[in-house]
């Protein structure tokens, strides 16, 4: 079975969806391929560009993430994350 690229889930997203939510399931689909948060941040200034996350918001999902965080949510009392 292929996979779906992040590019193709962004495009397949819910337009109800954020923009932070959607790039939050790009991240964690990428930190579980293997790719580097520096790789990430730029793939994701490719797609989103002046919409996309700050770089220390992209380093700290990536990190959540790999320490094995599920949730694409942010959580409760941790503040949003905006562009």
């Amino acid at each position: 079975m292929s996979q779906a690229s992040p590019e193709k889930l962004i495009k397949m997203a819910d337009n109800s969806v954020s923009a932070c939510m959607e790039q939050h399931v790009v991240m964690k689909f990428l930190v579980n391929e293997g790719v580097k948060p520096a790789d990430i941040y730029r793939r994701l200034q490719a797609q989103y560009g002046d919409e996309m996350l700050s770089r220390s918001k992209t380093c700290e999902w990536c990190k959540r993430f790999k320490d094995g965080h599920t949730s694409v949510s942010d959580d409760p009392g941790r503040g949003g994350s905006q562009p």
